[in-house]
C-alpha cells in the first residue's frame, strides 16, 4: 500500500496594487466556481485582482501504524507524559476539555484520584482506549 495520498489542488494568485502583497488562494482543482477575479487584501483589505492562476500536486502521508504498536520494546506513545491530566487527554483525542473531564468520571475509566486531581497513567489510559476502540 502506497503511505501517500497524492492530490492536485488549484491555487489563484493575487497580487495588491496598493499594499504590494501577493498572496494566493488554493481551490478545489478544476472548479471554476472558485474562481473569483477580485478579493480583498488580507494587508490593506483593498480590493485586490487576479494575476494568475495555476495548480499545485501535493502528497499526504497516511500513517498505517496502529496506535497501541510498539517498536524495540517503547510504545509509539512515549512523547505523552507518565501521567495524564484532562487536558492532555482533551488533546490526544481531540475533544473538549469538558468532554474529558466527563470520559475520566465513567466506571470503566482507569481514574486515579489524587485529592481533588484527576489523573490516569499513560499505560492505563491507552489500554482503555484500545478496548473502548474494540467495543465500537
Amino acid at each position: 500500500m502506497d503511505p501517500y495520498i497524492k492530490k492536485t489542488e488549484g491555487i489563484y494568485s493575487y497580487r495588491c496594487e496598493h499594499c504590494s502583497s501577493v498572496f494566493g488562494v488554493v481551490s478545489r482543482f478544476g472548479v471554476e466556481a472558485d474562481r473569483k477575479e477580485e478579493l480583498k487584501c488580507p494587508s490593506c483589505s483593498r480590493t485586490t485582482l487576479l494575476i494568475g492562476q495555476g495548480h499545485m500536486i501535493h502528497q499526504d502521508f497516511v500513517s498505517t501504524v496502529e496506535p497501541a504498536s510498539t517498536v524495540e520494546g517503547n510504545t509509539l506513545h512515549d512523547e505523552y507524559p507518565l501521567v495524564f491530566g484532562a487536558e492532555v487527554i482533551s488533546e490526544v483525542l481531540n475533544i473538549s476539555l469538558r468532554k474529558a473531564y466527563d470520559i475520566m468520571e465513567q466506571k470503566d475509566f482507569p481514574l486515579v484520584r489524587i485529592g481533588r486531581h484527576k489523573k490516569v497513567t499513560r499505560e492505563a489510559f491507552f489500554q482503555w482506549l484500545q478496548k473502548v476502540k474494540k467495543t465500537v
